[in-house]
């Protein structure tokens, strides 16, 4: 019984390895394509901060 729990553990553990390579591709790939989209975390960032100013600004003149 020990043996096959054993046996279990191994299996999962290499299916969540197997896992863990695929997330790591695929956000890779993910994030080359965004670079091909220009989009980054900085641009994405200000627009939001200067969003948030436009709103802060016309909050206080209304």
């Amino acid at each position: 019984m020990l043996a096959a729990k054993t046996t279990l553990r191994v299996k999962c553990s290499y299916v969540m390895i197997a896992l863990t390579i695929l997330g790591c591709i695929v956000m890779v790939i993910r994030g080359k394509q965004a670079v091909k989209r220009h989009e980054s975390l900085l641009s994405m960032n200000l627009e939001k901060k200067a969003q948030w100013r436009e709103a802060a600004s016309s909050a206080i003149t209304d």
